[in-house]
């Protein structure tokens, strides 16, 4: 919705002419149609005694409304999240490239673009770039840490073990962590909540089958030893 539309419904909403707006405003009743019609716009000067007068904020009026932007990267997350599950990888990935253009100052969705485009060859420089962009930029531990965890993946794969050494002691213990804190308390026991903690426990399974791997190809441990690590 353009502000010249908001200003409009907002006006009649109120039960204003736009000859009384304009009164308020000290301007003339043309200046308010222009502004309706969308030939011209308000001064930047003028936002704070147009929203006083309409009784919203600023933010309102030039269509800001982030708790909306909040609920829509949120679906646009969940959307991209259910195809890559699915091994439709492009197809997350372009969602969440769309999604930037409209919201390029998302870090959340960098983050997950980021993800995305793991499972493509030669996206490497792409991913660091919006790693780097996230750690300079963002305040928020989420997009962070998800951002650590990414360049340690591509640290891995070139072999940097100190880079990877180096970020992993910036991440959180595991004992500390949204996932093992919402498994230590279940207050639901709705469907959507028991899928998220059969969720959270492969996840754990998984990671503890990989580091006990990792340990049983140590050279310490015999060939029986290795088996019953694995087992």
């Amino acid at each position: 919705m353009s502000i010249g539309t908001t200003i409009k419904k907002l006006r009649r909403e109120r039960g204003m002419t736009q000859e009384q707006l304009a009164d308020y405003l000290g301007i003339t009743a043309n200046a308010v149609s222009q502004w309706e019609c969308d030939r011209t716009a308000p001064d930047i000067s003028q936002l704070p005694m147009l929203a006083r007068v309409l009784q919203v904020s600023t933010d309102c009026l030039l269509g800001i409304d982030f708790n909306k932007d909040e609920t829509e990267i949120q679906r646009i997350l969940d959307e991209s999240a259910a195809f890559a599950r699915t091994g439709q990888f492009m197809k997350a990935m372009e969602i969440t490239r769309d999604a930037l253009k409209q919201y390029p100052q998302s870090f959340h969705l960098m983050a997950r673009h980021a993800e995305n485009m793991l499972a493509v060859r030669g996206r490497e420089d792409e991913i660091e770039f919006l790693c780097d962009k996230i750690l300079k930029e963002c305040n928020e531990s989420s997009p962070r840490d998800h951002a650590y965890r990414l360049k340690i993946i591509l640290y891995g794969k070139r072999g940097k073990y100190d880079k990877i050494m180096e970020l992993a002691n910036k991440l959180p213990h595991i004992w500390v962590s949204q996932e093992e804190m919402l498994m230590r308390w279940n207050f639901s026991t709705s469907e959507e909540r028991r899928m998220e903690l059969i969720g959270y426990a492969k996840w754990y399974l998984t990671s503890l089958a990989t580091c006990l791997s990792k340990i049983a190809a140590l050279p310490c441990y015999t060939p029986e030893e290795k088996i019953q690590i694995r087992q």
